[in-house]
């Protein structure tokens, strides 16, 4: 089957969460139903039935894990299939936090293999829009795990965690082992490896709906803090001014690679055969042409996301009349 590589968009799935709030219709101007507050909007996914649809072309309708069934090492790249040949090494979300989520951590892959068979998790955050007393709160400031958990079994592990402020365009990289928590309000951009393990070690006491309290996961929580972890500080990035605009890069990985691109002018650019590339639009609009596909483009909004394939070859960002996007790629 002859196929015509494109950008793919795709549908979100909608989460609601108990500290989620109501941005994604306030700010993004999605349609939201009134009654759910949506705490994760997974924007490219492949986890099992949570595999994100195709929003138009001849694979609309079909999801993720489809397309690398059918497309392979075209849409992955030959160093990606190699590597995860059977599912998508990338997870993006928007997360909105309208309350403190629960303070948690995520296990390394060495971890996760040999306790869940899975692999571990790490996060890069961008944020989008930040109330007043929105945080990052992150690592261990009381000197041992020891320490941290009389604070725990006393209620208030708060004090045993570091906190920095979140503001609109800050950035966040969240190793495997590095407590965390988001403090309300915030809408952020985030770019994950392809796990969902999570453990919560507190959860601020919170009660659902239905009078239950979520899962704790202490004991798995205690065995992968890393307690010489001071936390998480904005990233200052490495910039480069060009004609086309401005580039900084955010994360250089592994797992994977992040850049801020400040796009002016028309800006030439392509994915050479080796791995995808994901564009996220974080201010301004633009469009993406494609040079093998004269005469077509894809849009790009705040919050959007096109998935590159690896063998899309050249393509250009244009400006409506500004874009800035983050370009994020998988390294090993």
């Amino acid at each position: 089957m002859k196929v015509e590589l494109r950008p793919f968009r795709f549908h979100p799935i909608y989460l609601e969460k108990p500290w989620g709030g109501r941005k994604l219709a306030s700010v993004l101007e999605r349609e939201i139903p009134a009654r759910l507050k949506i705490g994760e909007s997974w924007e490219i996914s492949d986890r099992g039935a949570d595999s994100t649809p195709v929003a138009s072309g001849e694979f609309r309708g079909r999801n993720l894990h489809h397309l690398i069934q059918t497309l392979g090492p075209l849409l992955l790249g030959e160093e990606v299939a190699r590597r995860s040949p059977r599912r998508f090494p990338l997870l993006y979300k928007l997360l909105d936090i309208e309350s403190l989520i629960s303070l948690q951590v995520h296990p390394s892959d060495e971890y996760a293999r040999q306790r869940e068979n899975d692999a571990g998790k790490t996060e890069f955050w961008y944020v989008l829009e930040a109330g007043r007393d929105a945080a990052v709160i992150s690592g261990i400031r009381c000197g041992s795990k020891e320490e941290f958990t009389r604070l725990l079994d006393a209620g208030h592990p708060e004090r045993a965690v570091g906190r920095v402020p979140a503001r609109r365009g800050d950035s966040f990289f969240i190793p495997p082992g590095r407590i965390h928590c988001l403090a309300p309000s915030c809408l952020l951009v985030e770019i994950q490896t392809n796990s969902d393990l999570t453990y919560r070690v507190h959860d601020w006491g919170r009660t659902l709906p239905d009078g239950c309290r979520r899962t704790l996961h202490r004991e798995r929580a205690l065995d992968v803090i890393d307690c010489g972890d001071r936390g998480a500080a904005p990233a200052k990035g490495i910039t480069e001014e060009s004609g086309f605009g401005r580039t900084t890069v955010l994360q250089s990985g592994p797992p994977f690679g992040v850049e801020l691109i400040e796009v002016r002018r028309r800006r030439p650019d392509e994915t050479a055969g080796d791995r995808f590339a994901v564009l996220t639009c974080v201010e301004g609009a633009g469009s993406v042409s494609v040079s093998a596909r004269p005469g077509e483009t894809w849009s790009l909004g705040r919050g959007d996301s096109l998935l590159l394939p690896a063998y899309l070859g050249g393509y250009e960002i244009n400006p409506l009349p500004a874009v800035t996007l983050l370009k994020s790629w998988p390294e090993y």
